[in-house]
């Protein structure tokens, strides 16, 4: 953990003094990404993928997949931060459903994600 916390504050503080990707050659960084990521995800899973995500990423996961009705439910995730959202209320609910199952501010979100 120290010395992940040194490469972070270093990428922070830093940036592209200590780590950098020239854009001719961000399509081989993103290689990178993808070899690195399918030589550490061996399986079986020893737990949960999108709980292993998590650890890795600092935001909160949701993951809307399509079902035959063309409508996208929420099926994964991992909402750790968030105050007032809580993944067991929203959990399978379709996009529509997601925004009005609360009382939502007069700004309404799902008719923008319905394009999905």
């Amino acid at each position: 953990m120290k010395f992940h916390a040194i490469k972070t504050r270093r990428i922070s503080e830093g940036g592209d003094w200590y780590c950098r990707t020239d854009p001719e050659s961000f399509d081989g960084g993103a290689e990178l990404v993808e070899e690195l990521c399918s030589y550490l995800l061996e399986r079986p899973l020893k737990e949960d993928p999108v709980q292993m995500a998590a650890r890795k990423v600092q935001d909160d996961l949701a993951i809307m997949f399509e079902k035959e009705n063309e409508q996208y439910y929420l099926l994964a995730g991992a909402v750790l931060l968030a105050r007032l959202w809580r993944l067991k209320e929203k959990w399978r609910m379709p996009v529509s459903e997601i925004h009005t199952s609360v009382d939502v501010p007069p700004l309404r979100l799902e008719k923008g994600m319905e394009f999905l």
